[in-house]
């Protein structure tokens, strides 16, 4: 009887943990993409989006606020060109600049925003609810700077965090017929 060239290699500490590295993150990728359940994977603080609102109207103004959540509900599989279902109203999309002088300058970017939830039929649920979101820099006014990149980046996520949010108190609404 022979041994096949395999068995005659020398095992090595290294080469053992090497090969259960390897297994543990097979077995990892193999927990997280197959046995999540029939949601699949889901990330801490994230819930399922209820069957009430998997079509939502949005009435919104057009403007780049509107752009940012129709994208976050989109992601999240909710159809919003459907014209059944709840109604997501945005009343008002205000945007916030306030600046603080001095040698170095403090500026404070941000948004607010208001909105209601309706049925179909517009029966208004609950109050009218805000969020807001804010971010801040310094510059120092003596220097050269991107000011206004600066401020249209903050300004991008100050409305991308607002818009999570509105998502996020849609999804956990209990308002909305579950």
């Amino acid at each position: 009887m022979t041994l096949s060239r395999w068995h005659r290699l020398p095992l090595t500490f290294s080469s053992v943990i090497t090969g259960l590295l390897a297994l543990s993150l097979l077995l990892a990728t193999g927990l997280l993409t197959g046995c999540g359940g029939a949601g699949g994977f889901h990330l801490r603080g994230t819930k399922a989006v209820p069957a009430a609102i998997r079509q939502l109207q949005v009435i919104a103004p057009d403007n780049p606020f509107r752009a940012v959540l129709l994208t976050n509900l989109q992601a999240l599989q909710i159809d919003t060109s459907s014209q059944n279902g709840p109604r997501l109203r945005i009343l008002n999309v205000q945007p916030v600049r306030q600046q603080l002088a001095g040698r170095i300058i403090e500026v404070q970017l941000g948004v607010n925003v208001s909105f209601q939830l309706e049925q179909a039929n517009g029966e208004r649920l609950g109050d009218v609810r805000q969020v807001q979101a804010r971010r801040s820099y310094q510059f120092d006014s003596r220097a050269v700077s991107n000011q206004a990149q600066e401020e249209a980046t903050l300004t991008d996520e100050a409305y991308r965090e607002a818009a999570r949010q509105v998502v996020r108190q849609i999804i956990n609404d209990r308002t909305l017929g579950r």
